[in-house]
């Protein structure tokens, strides 16, 4: 039994958390705010009400704490998951709270989706997980082997007892999964600003290897999370690269300079004031659909081609982290 402490009170700090506690490990949470752990108290302990009644008798539930930074003296960490927004600045002053606490006995790791765990902290691991976490059972393990024998196989063996499926991944092709969906999103956002309908992009988006449509996605994520998670991708390419992804960086910073953030304000690409780029095309779902798929599959193969990611972990990331209906 682990003692974690997850540093954040956000969505995915609050998943992560109530599903560690599914598997029997004492969760604490940590922020500056006593507000923010308030409203996060009152969500978690509604959900492992929930949980609890859905078998009474097979699932066996660890207890969860919240403090403030201040109070952090009060409990100790075995595992500790930094989990606050997509900002280095942010997540650099979260850690200096607890930086004592941080010893060679403990395991530091980060959800971040897209900064590079070195870039955080010297000692710190990238552990992505995939909302929500009972469905997608599955991490990315970002920089494991620069981690001790002892620690590496201490983690391992953590996440096998979770029941998650685990994709390692150096700094060099970290978050795979995420960057999988980068061409496809360009090619809606051009689509977008060329004048074609965002509802029928966004079915179109939707195959039976990726299920949910793109725009959807972007909505549910957050139009400013996404954006985060984009510039940081984008900073560690070319500038050939870059500029190739213009549409989705552009059109991303002007959803949001439009307040659109997606379904955390009902103002999204799909919900809210229109887009700012009239509708102007009328097109074929199925010609859009077919490009799409094709776009996909090609950046898939363009992955295993260039060793990015394994056959394995392709599969993984098709089936457990998209919920792929077929195989590549």
């Amino acid at each position: 039994m682990r003692n974690v402490w997850i540093l954040g009170t956000g969505k995915m700090a609050a998943d992560i958390g109530t599903f560690l506690l599914t598997h029997n490990c004492p969760v604490t949470w940590l922020s500056e705010s006593s507000e923010y752990l308030a409203s996060l108290k009152k969500s978690v302990e509604k959900t492992m009400r929930r949980i609890r009644k859905y078998p009474p008798d097979t699932i066996t539930c660890a207890e969860p704490s919240f403090y403030t930074y201040r109070n952090v003296a009060i409990t100790s960490a075995d595992i500790i998951i930094e989990c606050t927004n997509e900002s280095l600045e942010k997540k650099k002053k979260v850690l200096s709270f607890i930086n004592e606490m941080i010893t060679d006995d403990v395991i530091l790791l980060s959800n971040s989706s897209s900064i590079l765990p070195g870039q955080i902290h010297p000692a710190c691991l990238g552990c992505h997980f995939f909302y929500p976490v009972a469905l997608t059972a599955c991490v990315e393990l970002i920089g494991v082997s620069s981690a001790g024998e002892h620690k590496r196989n201490d983690l391992l063996q953590f996440l096998t007892e979770c029941d998650l499926s685990i994709i390692i991944q150096t700094e060099k092709n970290a978050f795979a999964a995420n960057r999988l969906l980068l061409p496809l999103q360009n090619e809606l956002f051009r689509l977008l600003q060329a004048g074609y309908p965002p509802h029928l992009l966004d079915a179109a988006s939707s195959t039976p290897i990726m299920p949910i449509g793109q725009l959807t996605f972007i909505d549910s994520v957050g139009i400013d999370t996404v954006y985060a998670g984009v510039r940081n991708y984008i900073s560690r390419m070319t500038e050939h690269q870059q500029h190739e992804y213009t549409p989705l960086t552009s059109g991303l910073k002007e959803m949001i300079r439009l307040g659109k953030l997606g379904r955390k304000n009902k103002n999204g690409l799909l919900t809210g004031e229109q887009l700012p780029w009239p509708v102007t095309v009328q097109a074929s779902p199925e010609e859009i659909h077919r490009r799409l798929i094709e776009l996909f599959i090609g950046t898939c193969r363009q992955f295993l081609t260039e060793n990015t990611v394994s056959e394995s972990d392709m599969h993984l990331i098709l089936s457990f982290v998209f919920q792929s209906d077929i195989s590549l």
